[in-house]
Order: structure tokens, then C-alpha cells, then sequence
């Protein structure tokens, strides 16, 4: 068994960080590192003194991943079996007749494209040569010409037709399969579906993996800088705590507590040993004054709620003076007019009838209320 020895504290951490990617891309990665050729990687050789503890480092991750996984399938929810159900199992499947013209092509320019490629198909390279040579200056045979946009779908055409004219054997069990049942067609269009699927994704995967094999060489990684480095130093013995005595805080006598007064002017309960300060404030208050002279106006008006014999005499002479007093007219004029004209005597009328009277028993002398004056 060989001996471990444990590198320093810096090339620990740089183990740790190589670690997870040799574990996700495997012996290519160790390999990019031998190839160049950095001293701080040097513990990837067998020959190093710290390759033990790298192997030792990397046996480890491995395990630890390995038991996560069990502990995640140990917690997923157990899977209900379906029922199984008869399938029918598809045939043989040769490459099937399929193509997709492009949007912006027109309807005479792909009927010329499909008859061009019938005759191809079924006559040779003859026809195709004699027809470039008729045809080569008509701007609609152009796909013929391997330059141009349409020869694409012209070339995929005459494989199709080809195909049909002289199918394999393949396609011809297929054809006869598929013509006896539509389950069958069902079937073969499914099984053709997943394996398109399953070509996509290993496509995807191997240009991931190319994407991250290309990243990984260009990556410096000698750029390891640390920003900063935490020490975790051992706590220290937990301090026992004192034990409160029982009894120590004394309880306060009654002749301690503060005895209230409710404050007459504001209702608020004082101290009594502040209560003539309280008192010496609010009634220098405004507003204590306030209340003071409307208590005192409210008193005055509780005793003089009978008017005496002048002061009756009084207001009946102002009520009469009010009636006598005249009343703000409104006059009506005419505005020059002539559907107007009735309008305006009507209005006129109006006002005369409401003007006051004369009264002249008004200006007789009113009796006065009170002792007559003698004679």
C-alpha cells in the first residue's frame, strides 16, 4: 500500500476543483491537463507524490455521488405498473417517401419541377441531359442547374420517384403491411417518429459535449486566485450561567405606591403629591379660561330667561319697522321687440298689482304696552 502524503492547503482546493469535472467528462479531461503540461497538475502523473491523495479525493467523490443517487431512488415514490396492452409490433422500415416544398414556390413552377423529375426518374440521366441543353435559357428550368435554389427539391424528387418506380423489398413489405391495416401504418409512423427523436438527441449530445471539450481547452487553469481565506477555529467551552437566588429582588411596601386624584377640570387621574402644581397650571390655561367664561354666560342666561315689559316693547317696534321696511322691485324691460310686446304689458300689469297699498290705519298712534300716561 502506498503512502499518502497530504499536499499543501493550496493544491488541496485546486484537487477539489479539478475533481467534479474529471468525474463528468472522464480520462479525456485528465488527458487535457497532461497535455499542457502545468506544473500545479502535475498530481494527475502516477509518478507524482500526490497522486495517491488525488486518487484517494477522486474515489471518494465517486462514492459520495453514488450513495445521493440511491438516496434519491430510495425517496422517489414507488411507480404503479400500466396495464399492458397489445401492440403491434412494426415492420421493417425502409426510408419513406417525404418532402416539403418551400413556401414561396408557385404552383406552375412546381408542377414543372414534379413532371421534370418523373421522366428523370424513369428515363435516366439521358433525358436529364437533353432537357439542360433544351431548356437551359427558359428562366422556369433553372433547377435544373445545380447553382440554383429550386435544384435541392428537384434532386429530392427524383429519388422519391425512383423509389417508387422501383421500390426494394423493403418497401414493398411495408406497402403490403400497411395496406392490410391501418394499425399498421399507425405503427410504422410511431416507430418512425421515436427514431427521428432518438437521432435529434444524440446529435445534441455529441455537440454538447464537442461545445464543453472546447471550452475546457480554452480554459486557463492557472487562474485560480483566492479571495479569501475563512479559518474555523474551535469554539470555546460554553459558560455555565448563574443560577438565579430565589427572594432577590425585594417586594415593594404599599407605602410606596403612588396614590391617585381624578383632576376636576380635565378628569385625568394625577399623583397626589402633584396635584396642586396640576391645578395651578390648567387654570392658567386658555382654555380653561374658555370654559370659565362660558359657564358664567350660561349662569347669566339661566336668570334672565324672562324679557322684561322694555325689552317687549322694543322688539314688537322692530317687527313692525321690518313689514314697513320696502321690498327691492324688479322691473321688467322690454326689449324693443315685437313678439315681445304682449309679454311685456302682461309683465308690467304684474308689478303694478303687486306694489303696496297705502295703509293709513298705520299711521294712527300704536298703542304702548304699559302704564297709560295721565292725562
Amino acid at each position: 500500500m502506498t503512502e499518502i502524503i497530504i499536499p499543501p492547503p493550496k493544491i488541496i482546493e485546486l484537487i477539489d476543483k479539478v475533481i467534479p469535472a474529471i468525474i463528468k467528462h472522464g480520462s479525456k479531461f485528465e488527458q487535457a491537463l497532461l497535455e499542457k503540461k502545468m506544473d500545479q497538475f502535475d498530481f494527475v502523473k502516477e509518478d507524482h507524490p500526490f497522486h495517491a491523495f488525488y486518487l484517494q479525493r477522486l474515489e471518494e467523490q465517486k462514492n459520495k455521488k453514488q450513495e445521493e443517487v440511491k438516496v434519491q431512488q430510495q425517496f422517489q415514490a414507488p411507480t404503479v405498473p400500466k396495464l399492458q396492452t397489445p401492440q403491434i409490433q412494426p415492420t421493417i422500415i425502409p426510408p419513406s417517401f417525404s418532402y416539403k416544398p418551400p413556401p414561396e414556390i408557385g404552383s406552375l413552377q412546381l408542377d414543372a419541377i414534379l413532371l421534370a423529375a418523373q421522366y428523370t426518374a424513369l428515363y435516366g440521366k439521358e433525358f436529364l441531359q437533353v432537357l439542360f441543353k433544351e431548356q437551359q435559357d427558359v428562366a422556369l428550368f433553372d433547377f435544373l442547374k445545380p447553382g440554383k435554389p429550386y435544384f435541392a427539391l428537384f434532386s429530392t424528387m427524383v429519388e422519391q420517384y425512383r423509389l417508387a418506380l422501383s421500390p426494394s423489398q423493403k418497401l414493398q413489405r411495408r406497402l403490403e403491411s400497411e395496406a392490410a391495416s391501418l394499425q399498421v401504418v399507425r405503427a410504422n409512423l410511431i416507430a418512425e417518429k421515436d427514431n427521428q427523436k432518438q437521432i435529434m438527441e444524440e446529435k445534441k449530445k455529441e455537440e454538447e459535449a464537442n461545445k464543453a471539450d472546447e471550452e475546457n481547452s480554452l480554459y486557463d487553469w492557472s487562474t485560480f486566485k483566492i479571495v479569501q481565506t475563512i479559518d474555523y477555529d474551535d469554539q470555546p467551552a460554553p459558560v455555565s450561567q448563574q443560577v438565579p437566588q430565589k427572594d432577590q429582588v425585594r417586594k415593594t411596601l404599599k407605602s410606596e405606591q403612588k396614590i391617585m386624584q381624578i383632576s376636576p377640570i380635565t378628569g385625568q387621574e394625577v399623583p397626589i403629591e402633584e396635584f396642586g402644581k396640576h391645578l395651578k397650571y390648567e387654570r392658567q390655561h386658555p382654555q380653561y379660561l374658555k370654559d370659565v367664561e362660558m359657564m358664567k354666560e350660561r349662569k347669566e342666561r339661566a336668570y334672565d330667561s324672562l324679557a322684561s315689559g322694555s325689552q317687549i316693547a322694543q322688539n314688537l317696534k322692530d317687527f313692525a319697522n321690518a313689514d314697513n321696511e320696502p321690498k327691492p322691485q324688479h322691473k321688467y324691460i322690454w326689449d324693443g321687440r315685437q313678439e315681445t310686446i304682449q309679454q311685456a304689458v302682461a309683465q308690467k300689469i304684474r308689478e303694478l298689482d303687486e306694489e303696496p297699498k297705502p295703509r293709513p290705519e298705520l299711521k294712527k298712534k300704536r298703542p304702548v304696552i304699559g302704564p297709560s300716561p295721565s292725562k
